[in-house]
């Protein structure tokens, strides 16, 4: 029995799959002669030429296994050789990164925004007392000038036409003061209020540019990940495909020496 699996046929050139018939040959007048090393060499080193298309025929020869790096096969104990590693990419790290600074910079956006807020009420809330003391003091002043009128026009008899007159104008006077300022406080409250809103808006945009700037940084970065991973994953799969070629070549060498010793030895 000399033929050969679907898999040599399938997987091997034209001198392999006839090395592979040979080393069947030597199986087979071994096991004739009950030679059990003989076998085992004999499969060996069809193994070894298996192993330079990276598979293995199992112990009968007749399957499939794919060799993942070292195969350790023969008994000159060659294998495929191991797999480089490339360069990864590291995303995780990089995107860890930036989410890390743009947390602190979002936290030092709102310590400030929050801190500029907590001005701004303390202001406002106080503005309402301001112009209340404000207001009690014109009203107590204003009572003070009505009470000096009284006497005044008591004293000096003054008509009751013309006290009249007084007392209206001095009611002016002291509305024209509360209208003024109630427009103070109002003023003031609104000065408040567009404080807050402006703090709110820088805020706002802070955050947004925070996030922008970010995220170009992010993909800047992402980018040279995956630029030097590219170049990694180039030169080394040169390096693997010089190795592979140097290790085919050695293993080549070797197996042509194994199949004249068997042939000298079989007598061919």
């Amino acid at each position: 029995m000399t033929d050969i699996s679907v898999y040599d046929d399938s997987f091997l050139n034209e001198e392999q799959k006839k090395q592979i018939r040979a080393f069947t040959q030597e199986w087979w007048r071994a096991h004739e002669a009950g030679d059990q090393a003989g076998m085992d060499a004999a499969h060996a080193a069809a193994e070894r030429v298996r192993a330079t298309a990276g598979y293995s025929g199992g112990d009968g020869g007749w399957e499939y296994h794919e060799l993942g790096g070292a195969s350790g096969v023969g008994a000159l104990g060659q294998g495929t050789p191991a797999a480089l590693a490339s360069y990864e990419p590291r995303e995780k790290a990089v995107n860890d990164l930036y989410d890390a600074a743009l947390g602190r910079e979002l936290a030092g956006l709102r310590a400030a925004y929050e801190a500029g807020s907590a001005a701004v009420k303390e202001s406002r809330e106080a503005v309402p007392r301001v112009f209340q003391d404000e207001k009690n003091d014109l009203a107590a002043q204003s009572a003070v000038a009505e009470r000096n009128f009284e006497e005044y026009a008591a004293g000096t008899g003054l008509a009751s036409g013309a006290k009249g007159q007084a007392r209206l104008a001095m009611e002016n006077t002291r509305q024209a003061g509360m209208s003024a300022l109630d427009a103070q406080e109002g003023a003031a409250l609104a000065e408040a209020d567009r404080q807050e809103a402006e703090l709110k808006r820088a805020y706002q945009d802070g955050i947004a540019k925070a996030v922008a700037e970010g995220a170009y940084e992010r993909a800047a970065a992402l980018l040279e990940e995956y630029r030097k991973a590219e170049e990694s994953r180039v030169s080394v799969s040169q390096k693997q495909a010089d190795e592979y070629f140097r290790w085919r070549q050695e293993l080549t060498k070797e197996l042509e020496a194994e199949a004249e010793r068997l042939r000298k030895e079989a007598g061919v």
